[in-house]
């Protein structure tokens, strides 16, 4: 049988195929030199000259035989990596099981201009032009630079390009594209530039379905964790329903955040019994100190509690003619006494204040009606617990009632939810008090 030759042996005889060619290629040169050199004494022969291009020849031969040929490739032809390179076959770089290169793949690009690109992939229409992916622990890609642009996705004109689309997993923390920057003044985790096509997006995260997954996190000790600037657009906006969650920073009741905002910037915090905090600033520097530079925002809400957008229905919440109302008050009150109530039914738990009016209602000594007040006097309306030798409603004369508009704010601590009324009068006195909306 006829013996087949193995793989080292077709190896080698290629190699020899090639080390022929190139000494026949040097004897075309010898040749066309000694047509064109002058045939003068001294001057080699055409044996002198294949003799010395032989022992170069076999002088190459000899380091091939010592040493190995390093990969090389002309510009724009293939490298083989342990076998030929095949258009329908993926290249593989696989680490051996003993300790891998960190990193696996290397391109230095800092010997070259200021300019250079270290690498750039490009892909054809509808395809991905690299995709990067890292199982168990490892990153699928990482990239550092000093002053340049470690990852840098720019977007086509499509209607629909997009210059770096991350997707998450469907992990409970998994990230579409995670940015870490540098401690740089400006450093920036991630930057995406947009195209001027009408929908097109710099930077694109897709999250998965998990309860927490995001597609573009950002995370900063000190700096800011996600920045969008535009030079005459809208620096951030929220798409679809307009949704913007913010996980609450601190317990609620305690007043302001404790800390001190940023200078030169606008902060805004949601603490989690739904309160709303402002940075309160000076031509850019806070004012105040922790607490102190903090201020909340209320709303006067004039619609329905139940956010039908419905107008909100008046409500008398304390009628002490017949006990009307939280908290109820049978009779009127006394000379000089003061009278906490509430929560009031009705009232959402998250409302900080109520305005309405506030009605003095002329009493008898028995604690009945009265046609007139016996003597002037005035009540006061304050938050629950809270003391103050000031009126809202000053009664007296020849009549049977007089009213006031009022807006108060409630108590804190055990008298949350709760109100006020003093009579500051050396009579006894019925009180009305009717509420127009609330404050949120």
């Amino acid at each position: 049988m006829p013996r087949h030759r193995t793989r080292g042996e077709a190896s080698l005889e290629e190699r020899v195929a090639r080390l022929s060619a190139i000494l026949e290629e040097q004897r075309r040169e010898l040749d066309e030199l000694r047509r064109i050199l002058p045939h003068t004494d001294g001057s080699p022969s055409r044996r002198d000259l294949l003799r010395l291009a032989g022992a170069a020849v076999a002088g190459a031969a000899g380091s091939v035989a010592l040493q190995a040929i390093p990969v090389s490739a002309a510009n724009g032809g293939a490298m083989t990596l342990g076998q030929a390179n095949d258009a329908n076959a993926t290249t593989d770089l696989h680490p051996t099981t003993a300790t891998p290169a960190s990193p696996l793949l290397h391109i230095d690009a800092s010997a070259a201009s200021n300019n250079a690109v270290a690498l750039m992939v490009a892909g054809a229409n509808n395809a991905n032009a690299a995709v990067l992916q890292g199982s168990g622990t490892g990153s699928g890609l990482s990239a550092s630079s000093n002053l340049g642009n470690a990852v840098s996705g720019q977007a086509g004109g499509g209607a629909t390009s997009n210059g770096v689309a991350g997707t998450a997993g469907a992990g409970v923390t998994s990230y579409g594209i995670v940015g870490t920057a540098g401690a740089g003044l400006s450093s920036v985790g991630v930057v995406g530039n947009a195209g001027p096509g009408n929908a097109s997006a710099g930077v694109v995260g897709n999250a998965g379905g998990a309860l927490s997954s995001a597609g573009v996190v950002g995370a900063a000790s000190v700096g800011y964790g996600v920045f969008g600037q535009a030079a005459s657009g809208i620096d951030m906006i929220a798409g679809g329903n307009g949704r913007l969650a913010q996980v609450p920073f601190s317990l609620g009741g305690a007043g302001a955040p404790n800390m001190t905002p940023g200078a030169g910037v606008l902060e805004m915090l949601r603490e989690d019994d739904g309160s709303i905090w402002a940075s309160r600033a000076l031509a850019g520097a806070p004012i105040g100190t922790f607490q102190a530079a903090w201020k909340r925002l209320n709303a006067v809400r004039v619609d329905a509690l139940d956010g039908t957008g419905n107008p909100f229905v008046a409500a008398r919440v304390l009628d002490t003619r017949n006990g009307t109302g939280s908290g109820a008050h049978v009779g009127p009150l006394l000379g000089g006494q003061s009278f906490d109530f509430g929560p009031f039914t009705g009232i959402p738990s998250d409302a900080v204040g109520l305005f309405g009016n506030l009605t003095a209602v002329a009493s008898d000594g028995a604690g009945n009606p009265a046609p007139t007040f016996a003597i002037p006097g005035w009540l006061a309306l304050t938050p629950g617990g809270v003391a103050a030798p000031v009126s809202n409603v000053n009664y007296g004369g020849p009549v049977n009632a007089v009213p006031n508009f009022f807006m108060v704010g409630f108590g804190t601590g055990s008298n949350a939810g709760k109100l006020r009324i003093q009579n500051g009068g050396n009579t006894k006195v019925h009180v009305l008090l009717d509420v127009f909306g609330i404050l949120q």
